[in-house]
């Protein structure tokens, strides 16, 4: 069986040394970062104010100010802008979720102009050397993000049945947009009046589609495309084959890629940092365990580092945790590195 052995450095880098001895400060950033990410502001506005270190002077009050203090809290420096930002992320996002197209991309236009700007560069988040930048996994491409805009915006229109949506963080649904009765056309007339304003719509798609620089891409809209106008075909589509191309899942999907887009043109990372730890963690101990890799004996381990200990139905009874802990962790050194699962690395830590 193979051991993994760490690659040899002279000396430890400042950021392993802080991998492994956090501080406060890098607990709270990390806390932080999480509930930025996911736009949880009102949160995060109060996590930042009651975790800051509290500063007393002599008699025992607190000091308020910073000339009193002396002290800088980076983090509430930074907080303003950070989670403004996030509030205009999850503005957008619910505009998306909600059907309102037209909003989200005004929002865009006013707030995150790379987004859907075809001329903006391409400015991958910041890493450290030597690692791999973590993207999203759809498209960026500005001509994609429009016109899949577009697309809904053009399934939107077709409703005649409202869609609602609730927020988690709201008390009560929006108003969900109005959508057009389906209406009888005169004798003389070949469509109604809602059948040509979405006529136009489909025929703007088509023209945007075709002229996509890459075939690959046009090909795949334009099949798109013969898809999605076939909602002209129907009276009430939401009681046809058209379906499930005005379920909230197709919104979802167009919502979670513009946000992705966002970060990305921001300079940011696509999930938060926690989320990424444990993606690495997994995907490391994988493909340790799939190499049938055993850990270094544990007097090698960082302190406060251990492996998931054995069930205690599999130790001897007898013996005390402190003996049945170093029997367990005696025993994982001796075979491969055991998958790395989450939820019982969270119920263990609970």
């Amino acid at each position: 069986m193979k051991r993994w052995t760490p690659p040899t450095k002279d000396k430890p880098s400042v950021q392993s040394k802080r991998f492994f001895s956090p501080t406060p400060d890098d607990l709270r950033s990390l806390v932080f970062d999480y509930l930025c990410h996911g736009a949880y502001t009102s949160t995060a506005r109060a996590f930042v104010r009651d975790s800051a270190v509290k500063h007393v002077d002599s008699d025992g009050d607190e000091l308020m100010s910073l000339g009193e203090t002396g002290h800088r809290d980076p983090l509430a420096e930074t907080m303003d802008e950070k989670l403004t930002q996030a509030e205009l992320r999850r503005d957008i996002r619910v505009h998306i979720l909600s059907g309102r197209v037209d909003d989200a991309i005004r929002l865009l236009n006013t707030h995150f102009t790379s987004v859907l700007d075809p001329t903006s560069p391409t400015v991958l988040p910041s890493t450290e050397a030597g690692a791999f930048a973590y993207v999203p996994s759809t498209s960026v491409d500005s001509l994609h993000l429009l016109l899949n805009l577009r697309i809904l915006d053009f399934i939107e229109s077709s409703r005649t049945v409202p869609l609602p949506y609730h927020h988690p963080g709201a008390k009560v649904p929006l108003s969900p947009l109005p959508v057009v009765a389906p209406t009888e056309r005169r004798p003389e007339e070949e469509f109604s009046e809602q059948q040509l304003v979405q006529l136009h719509k489909a025929q703007r798609l088509y023209s945007e589609a075709s002229s996509l620089p890459k075939p690959a891409d046009r090909a795949l809209y334009l099949k798109e495309l013969s898809q999605v106008t076939a909602l002209l075909a129907y009276t009430v589509p939401e009681t046809s084959v058209m379906a499930p191309y005005l379920a909230q899942e197709r919104r979802e999907a167009v919502a979670d890629q513009i946000e992705g887009a966002i970060l990305y043109r921001t300079s940011q990372q696509a999930v938060s940092r926690v989320e990424l730890a444990a993606r690495y963690t997994t995907t490391i101990w994988s493909a340790l365990h799939e190499h049938g890799a055993s850990p270094p004996p544990a007097s090698k381990w960082p302190p406060g580092v251990k492996l998931p200990s054995a069930p205690v139905d599999t130790l001897a009874r007898s013996e005390s945790s402190a003996e049945a802990g170093k029997k367990s962790q005696d025993r994982l050194t001796s075979e491969s590195v055991p998958l790395f699962d989450l939820t019982d690395y969270l119920d263990a830590k609970s």
